[in-house]
């Protein structure tokens, strides 16, 4: 490669963002010029891509859809852009017809990427019931929607909010197609952008060679603006009859304390002893204490067929399995409320205060009476992003070992801007167990066990007593 030097700055450029956090520039480009370019490694000349390949690279039916963009050169030249929670950056330059890597942003992205470069390699050959899509390809499209809504706000709307808000030309319409929607419907993040929505209803219509140039808008951080936005469209979308109730109850209560419930997946194999442990020294020590206990949540557009389809087919361009979510999304929350419902029973036998199971509501419903909660006790990941995501109560994760590492409160808190650093149960209170009951099988999907209820018991009571004695 001659011109390596060139390829490699111009790739480091493509992934800068062009707002704070928001926006990658290769993604501003497709959306204000149609295309983009990159200096070829060969030539030193500037490209243009010729072809966009759209494949699931993860789980089925969870949203992580990458995007590849080829480029007509000496050799063959594909970008691939992936990586969720980075803001879907360009993760490898792969060249098809000499079956090599030429780039990876890192080697847990160039792993990942695999089965993906396996199938560019069968599509560059002809082994393809599509053939390549024709030069002259349609006005580009925003594809966007992951089924978890903090991906959904973290990763997507927080991007299409900044884009909206420096947008000054609102002439050109903005093609959007949403594939799900889980706190609201796209246009009431668009802002005064013109917009045409498709709301896809099957994934076979969407993988593989595309007649245009796709994008993914990427942020990895949520602006105050957008949070205080959506806490205030969930409120006012919310189901009265039955949240107020609810918050009727609790409404005189304090503290109200948010705890989490899981069954899957990445939790505590003595969950039922930590909780009702927590719970009755809580209100022991605060008899007008109420309590919020949360498992699952549906999101908003589950009715949507998308979330409806049956499996189509083994091929890597059907791997989306829509029925595989909806019914994996029931069982989840048929067990993990009838589990809640159990606690809150044997709770009930023998505590007065107010013990509200927001298991199985929608994540509107559940969002808003995340609301009443003046702390928290979650397991890391999205249980915990829906109550401090979205309305900044301070509280305390808990997890395997590497969901404890030193840096996580820093992280957890950087995701948001403003946002309050979480307390961590410490390591030495927890053991990893064998099991990781996920598809991704990675140290932080691992089950875990608290070696001492009581003592970690004693230690959120301390960060409680810290956090309301301020």
């Amino acid at each position: 490669m001659d011109y390596a030097e060139q390829f490699f700055e111009s790739l480091r450029a493509l992934n800068e963002f062009v707002f704070h956090r928001a926006v990658l520039k290769y993604q501003w480009e497709i959306i204000e010029q149609g295309s983009f370019s990159l200096i070829s490694p060969w030539t030193g000349e500037s490209l243009l891509p010729t072809a966009c390949h759209i494949a699931n690279n993860g789980d089925p039916a969870h949203g992580n859809l990458g995007i590849a963009y080829r480029f007509d050169c000496k050799h063959s030249l594909w970008l691939l852009a992936s990586s969720i929670k980075d803001g879907f950056p360009i993760t490898e330059a792969y060249s098809a017809s000499l079956d090599t890597s030429l780039w990876a942003l890192g080697e847990v992205h160039a792993h990942q990427n695999k089965p993906w470069k396996d199938l560019l390699l069968r599509v560059a050959q002809g082994d393809g019931s599509s053939s390549l899509a024709p030069n002259d390809l349609a006005a580009p499209v925003v594809l966007i929607g992951h089924p978890n809504f903090a991906h959904n706000l973290w990763n997507e709307l927080a991007a299409l909010h900044a884009y909206a808000k420096a947008r000054r030309d609102t002439a050109a319409v903005l093609e959007l197609k949403t594939i799900y929607e889980p706190l609201a419907p796209i246009e009431c993040f668009t802002g005064n952008l013109p917009v045409s929505v498709s709301r896809l209803m099957s994934f076979e219509a969407l993988v593989g060679l595309q007649k245009s140039i796709v994008t993914r808008l990427g942020s990895t951080q949520i602006p105050v603006g957008l949070r205080q936005q959506v806490g205030s469209l969930l409120g006012g979308r919310r189901d009265r009859e039955l949240t107020d109730d609810w918050a009727a109850s609790l409404r005189d209560c304090g503290p109200v304390i948010w705890l989490s419930a899981r069954l899957d997946a990445r939790t505590l194999d003595n969950q039922t002893d930590f909780l009702t442990s927590l719970i009755t020294r809580i209100a022991v020590q605060y008899p007008q204490a109420g309590f919020i206990l949360d498992g699952f949540s549906f999101a908003n557009d589950f009715d949507s067929e998308i979330y409806q389809q049956d499996a189509a087919g083994d091929s890597q361009e059907a791997r989306y399995r829509g029925g595989f979510l909806a019914s994996a999304d029931k069982s989840r929350e048929q067990d993990v409320t009838a589990y809640v419902t159990e606690l809150q029973n044997i709770l009930g036998g023998h505590l007065p205060n107010p013990v509200i199971n927001v298991s199985g509501m929608n994540l509107t419903d559940a969002i808003y009476l995340a609301g009443m909660a003046h702390y928290y006790v979650c397991h890391a990941g999205t249980l915990q992003h829906k109550i401090a995501w979205l309305h900044n109560t301070p509280g305390i994760v808990h997890s395997n070992i590497a969901g404890l590492e030193p840096g996580v409160p820093v992280w957890l808190a950087d995701q948001l801007e403003g946002g309050l650093h979480p307390g961590v149960i410490p390591c030495e209170y927890v053991k990893d167990l064998d099991s990781i009951r996920t598809a991704n099988q990675v140290e932080r999907n691992r089950d875990y066990h608290l070696r001492d209820v009581e003592s970690v018991v004693g230690h959120i009571m301390a960060d409680i007593q810290t956090k309301f004695a301020r």
